[in-house]
């Protein structure tokens, strides 16, 4: 029990069991001992036990904390602690214990179903907040909490439409949280609703009047919002409307704005959107030129936009003969993860059985022309491709059989790499 706990009754001296017209009359009381200009202390120390007395949310969990006090702080304490270590379980039975000291307590309630989420149970912590935002509708908090947790239930899709009415009643309690419009968006993209979801970021950037370093976080949810909606042409632009916020910043922030394209680079290879992902990768180098994590992801990157260019220019040039074209198509189709490398060694035997049919010469024109034209793709199979050329430079007679080394099992070189270079960046930008 803290002196806190005790002092709203005392200070307007009145018992505990008190009705509303008995607090009324003994805070008019009070208010001629403590007018506010000459003891302001004395007066805010009446009018906050008033405000509190007088609402009975309130009021029940101030009795809670009077009687439970020093139980309740030693639960908040414990699941404060187990959070630390990540024992959310543990926190979580923490929160439910003092709650049921305290069951008016809405911030404790809420953090037990953020406590609930983390330990793995997200329907349990979502019955948790639908009942606070039964108790407390008007607490713009408490419907982003359920309106986000609704999206990780196992089948969202018949959630989603609850969760869109509990983020716009977010949004409608509290315009000026940029966080509440985020959320919106997010759930407007879940929807599909690629139109809706960039005007949400777009009032989030404008709830202070102006985009500035703290509209960091909305704007990278953008390009996200683009690669959904397949507007990938639009990554450009909005790789170069984040330069533009952070151009004047220090360095801490260039190096997490780089490592943010560097994750987006990483997000649109996995959908094939090489390009879009160069766009996202020369933004990161130019926002911290000095990481060489991001240097090396750069050129993974530019190396598939340059195999995928050159699997374009293939598929149309008369000049490489089929045979030959498959192969070096093969080798590309596997390096953009398109192609299995089960079905590149399909086609390689295919590409095998047919070379005994062209000429020699074809071979080595055709070959010799692949190497300068398409330097990429030679290069991924630049065994077998030197193989095929020095056995048809040989041959003098006939079309005699040629053979084929297994095709390389490494034709995904350029895709770790990528993966790779960007969980380096992540673990060296924690907490940045």
């Amino acid at each position: 029990m803290t002196a806190t706990a005790q002092n709203h009754y005392e200070t307007l001296g009145i018992a505990p069991d008190a009705d509303d017209a008995q607090i009324k009359r003994a805070w008019a009381l009070k208010l001629r001992e403590h007018p506010p200009d000459k003891d302001p202390e004395g007066n805010q120390r009446i009018n906050e036990a008033k405000r509190v007395l007088l609402d009975p949310r309130a009021r029940a969990r101030y009795d809670s904390h009077l009687q439970h006090g020093e139980e309740i702080a030693g639960l908040m304490l414990e699941a404060l602690i187990a959070g630390a270590a990540e024992d959310y379980p543990a926190a979580a039975a923490a929160y439910r214990r003092a709650v049921a000291l305290a069951p008016d307590d809405d911030e404790t309630r809420n953090m037990w179903a953020l406590a609930t989420k983390r330990a793995g149970d997200v329907p349990g912590a979502v019955r948790i907040l639908r009942g606070l935002v039964q108790r407390a509708p008007d607490v713009g908090l408490y419907r982003y909490n359920l309106g986000t947790m609704l999206w990780e239930l196992e089948e969202p899709d018949d959630a989603l439409t609850e969760s869109l009415r509990h983020l716009k009643e977010a949004v409608s309690l509290e315009p000026h949280n940029a966080d509440y419009h985020v959320g919106l968006a997010r759930c407007y993209m879940r929807l599909q609703r690629f139109d809706e979801a960039e005007q949400a970021i777009e009032d989030a950037l404008m709830t202070d009047g102006e985009v500035n370093v703290q509209d960091l976080e909305a704007l990278f949810e953008l390009p996200v919002i683009h690669i959904f909606a397949d507007r990938l042409g639009r990554i450009k632009q909005d790789a170069e409307r984040i330069r533009a916020v952070v151009a004047d910043l220090d360095e801490d922030a260039h190096e997490h704005c780089g490592y943010r394209f560097g994750q987006l680079a990483i997000d649109l290879v996995k959908v094939k959107a090489f390009k879009p992902a160069q766009h996202c990768v020369r933004a990161a180098v130019q926002c911290a030129p000095n990481n060489a994590q991001l240097k090396e992801l750069r050129t993974a990157v530019n190396s598939l936009c340059k195999i995928e260019a050159e699997l374009t220019k293939l598929s149309d040039d008369p000049m490489v003969p089929a045979a030959i074209k498959g192969g070096l198509a093969a080798r590309g189709l596997v390096e953009l993860e398109t192609m299995s490398a089960e079905e590149a060694g399909g086609h390689y035997d295919e590409v095998v059985a047919a070379l005994p049919h062209l000429p020699p010469s074809a071979i080595v024109t055709a070959l010799d022309y692949a190497k300068i034209t398409y330097p990429a793709l030679y290069k991924l199979g630049k065994e077998d491709f030197d193989h095929w050329r020095g056995v048809a430079m040989r041959a003098s007679q006939g079309r005699p059989a040629l053979s084929s080394p297994e095709p390389a099992a490494s034709a995904g070189c350029v895709l770790p790499i990528v993966l790779i270079a960007v969980a380096t960046i992540a673990a060296a930008s924690v907490l940045r």
